[in-house]
């Protein structure tokens, strides 16, 4: 039982490689190896490395998480593959505490508990909450293993195959648990084996990573094909609403505008996702904050001057279409907080982020004259209704009255919700 193997993955992990290091190599289970796997990183991840006394494999480019641990199963004949992420620190005792729970040749893997250590900050807080990464004390046989610290049968995976590397980022771990299981196998879960997450976030990054969290899950379950992505968007704001009301029987009140912000911001994320994926490309083209106001420019003015028409024109290329919707889908929602919302720097501290969180290239004037329209009094209502050469009316009209279905009923439901919601988007701004 002591031929354990720890794998690292890291990516761009200076910052947190160094204590991952030194808490593998005080565990108080003997190592037969401590293997690091670079992915390519570009920071001094490799130079923390090498001094220590671990054994380092290199990739070339950046090939994503699923590759990394695969070059971490090739590379070594160990019986037990212990993996843990290179932004995690475990305590002396958590591989032995994980190896103890092998005690039957179904157990296909053991995993432990997975702690922030950052949760002063409220978007760390929201992380912890609501991208929880362990089990119930009580759920002693999950359904699968979080992968940022788990321990496996190295011989498992010559019956079910390796991780699948299309998943850069993040679950393959349950993709592979799904495999072992469906061949019989179980997993077990230890929270006494406690890794404390050396992850800190800020209102773009929880927003952004909880979004690709969330991707691969309904991206398998088919929600972005052309006749379910709308039924996508409902779901984002059911689960804004499932949010909040977990966080107010908690009383964590102040994480409430994270959820508000989440559920507009994951609407317009699934709308770039299926934009993309309809016109076959992979990501947005890159586009200055010039080309954007342009844009933004090029859609207020024909809407005013083609108001009595049917359609309205534009003079932007095709390229800016993405732009021009996310700037009609925020035109929408202005009309909704202006009548729900009375204080004009909620509505504003709303925009800003909601852009920011899209586009985090964006800079300060762009962002105020983004503002000073979305702030105008002007009804956009109109914009969901026209054809316009570049709007999907679909989206817009979908997420629009779903928006504004949503916050009435918020504040049907809950008087205080919407003073709430203001008073925790200024706690949150007053921590960034």
């Amino acid at each position: 039982m002591d031929d354990v193997t720890v794998v690292i993955p890291c990516f761009n992990a200076a910052h947190t490689i160094e204590p991952c290091l030194k808490a593998v190599l005080a565990q108080s289970f003997p190592l037969k190896e401590v293997l690091v796997i670079d992915d390519g990183s570009s920071d001094e991840t490799v130079d923390i490395v090498l001094r220590y006394p671990v054994r380092l494999i290199r990739h070339q480019s950046n090939l994503g998480l699923a590759a990394a641990r695969n070059s971490g199963l090739k590379n070594t004949r160990s019986v037990f593959i212990a993996s843990l992420d290179a932004d995690c620190v475990p305590q002396a005792d958590w591989l032995k505490l994980l190896v103890e729970k092998f005690d039957a040749p179904c157990v296909a893997g053991a995993g432990g508990k997975l702690c922030e250590a950052y949760t002063s900050n409220v978007c760390d807080e929201w992380r912890s909450v609501h991208m929880r990464q362990y089990w119930h004390e009580t759920q002693s046989e999950p359904p699968f293993l979080f992968g940022s610290n788990t321990v496996f049968r190295h011989d498992v995976f010559s019956k079910i195959g390796l991780y699948d590397e299309i998943y850069k980022t993040n679950y393959e771990d349950v993709e592979i648990c799904s495999r072992l299981r469906n061949a019989g196998y179980i997993f077990k879960y230890e929270p006494r084996a406690v890794a404390n997450h050396l992850k800190r976030d800020t209102l773009i990054s929880v927003l952004n990573n909880h979004w690709h969290w969330q991707l691969p899950y309904y991206t398998q379950e088919n929600h972005f094909q052309a006749t379910r992505f709308l039924t996508k968007i409902k779901t984002d704001f059911w689960t804004a609403q499932h949010y909040m009301e977990e966080d107010l029987k908690a009383g964590n009140k102040n994480l409430l505008y994270i959820n508000f912000l989440m559920a507009v911001h994951h609407a317009f994320k699934d709308f770039e996702f299926f934009f993309f994926q309809e016109k076959k490309k992979s990501s947005r083209e890159e586009a200055s904050d010039f080309s954007r106001f342009v844009a933004l420019m090029d859609l207020s003015f024909f809407y005013h001057m083609d108001r009595g028409r049917s359609t309205f024109l534009s003079l932007v290329p095709d390229s800016k279409a993405l732009a021009q919707n996310f700037f009609a889908f925020s035109l929408l929602l202005s009309n909704c907080l202006r009548h729900q919302f009375r204080d004009s720097r909620f509505r504003e501290s709303f925009f800003k982020d909601l852009f920011l969180s899209v586009f985090p290239d964006v800079k300060e004037e762009l962002l105020k004259s983004f503002v000073a329209l979305v702030e105008g009094a002007h009804d956009w209502k109109d914009i969901r209704e026209k054809e316009h050469p570049h709007l999907d009316t679909s989206f817009l009209k979908e997420s629009s009255v779903c928006f504004e279905e949503w916050v009435e009923g918020l504040r049907m439901r809950m008087p205080e919700m919407l003073m709430l919601l203001a008073q925790a988007a200024e706690a949150t701004h007053r921590e960034m």
